[in-house]
């Protein structure tokens, strides 16, 4: 990711989980703002973490996704001179026995952080560069097979207002069914969330100011309320705000720190669904690296929340 991270900033300084019967508001529906499905940030704790270390697969780890049957892992290890691991390898539910799943067929455009549509069974990925979405379909549990066609965020390449190596990660909202991301950095802060239309070849169609901007964000994850959960490796914090359903404005709950300043923070996940047969509450998964000579290290922080019904 280090050569990713050059090109970021470059050009930022020029320039989950659903469930199946969620049903989007409409502009007719009523809808309560302040939201109040707080998550009680000041309430969370860190339950456990684990850690891989020197695995081919942790070089360059960029994201993850929970499914009803996996958890699945990108990341890209192009910058390394080769593309042996690039792409998609799956964990089980309690994190373990990492499998490979899928190879990105585009070695010199890197894998970002994916995200789920459990309505259609589809990760995205976002590929940096010029913004093209590698969708592929779980078709069985543990199983992908990457969808015919060529779609870009925006529409076309380079069709996003993010830019050239600003999608550092991509968010399905269930609540409306689009897909949400946002520059990686600004310099001063991230101004926009923007949301693109998976059904309308990934057309832009929401622009919406931060109410408390970030910087360095590297993953997303919507919950079923419509909170958004970003990491910033820039402060090293998961920061929570609610997105507005119709109207293109989104409230802030606050932050989360994750005391990790020698590590850099990447991607996050919900999980297990709701609907997984698991014991144990819903929680937050953030994957953090450790960029170590030769192959990196994956510490995955695991936070308890003290009421899934309103993460």
């Amino acid at each position: 990711m280090r050569r990713r991270d050059v090109l970021k900033m470059v050009g930022g300084a020029a320039a989950g989980v659903a469930v199946a019967g969620v049903t989007a508001p409409t502009a007719d529906a009523a809808v309560t703002w302040p939201p109040t499905c707080n998550p009680h940030i000041d309430q969370w704790n860190l339950a456990w973490e684990t850690r891989s270390e020197h695995e081919g697969w942790t070089n360059r780890w960029q994201g993850i996704v929970a499914t009803q049957s996996h958890y699945y892992m990108t990341h890209n290890d192009a910058d390394a001179g080769h593309a042996l691991f690039e792409g998609i390898w799956r964990w089980n539910h309690d994190f373990t026995s990492p499998v490979e799943v899928a190879r990105s067929a585009w070695p010199n455009k890197h894998p970002g952080a994916p995200t789920y549509d459990r309505f259609l069974k589809k990760i995205h990925v976002p590929l940096e560069g010029d913004g093209q979405i590698w969708t592929l379909t779980e078709t069985t549990p543990g199983t992908l097979y990457t969808d015919p066609g060529t779609k870009y965020l925006g529409g076309s390449p380079n069709g996003s207002p993010q830019g050239e190596w600003q999608i550092p990660f991509l968010a399905f909202n269930p609540r409306d069914r689009l897909v949400y991301s946002c520059k990686f950095d600004e310099g001063v802060g991230v101004n926009y969330l923007y949301g693109y239309d998976p059904a309308r070849n990934f057309v832009r169609t929401r622009t919406i100011p931060f109410p408390y901007k970030i910087r360095r964000v590297q993953g997303g994850v919507f919950s079923e309320n419509g909170n958004l959960y970003l990491t910033s490796d820039h402060s090293k914090e998961v920061v929570a705000y609610n997105v507005h359903p119709t109207e293109n404005k989104m409230w802030y709950w606050g932050r989360y720190n994750l005391n990790c300043p020698d590590l850099e923070v990447e991607g996050i996940t919900l999980g297990p669904p709701r609907n997984y047969p698991a014991t144990g509450p819903v929680r937050l998964h953030v994957g953090c690296v450790k960029v170590d000579l030769g192959t990196d290290d994956v510490y995955m922080k695991h936070i308890n929340v003290p009421d899934p019904a309103s993460i």
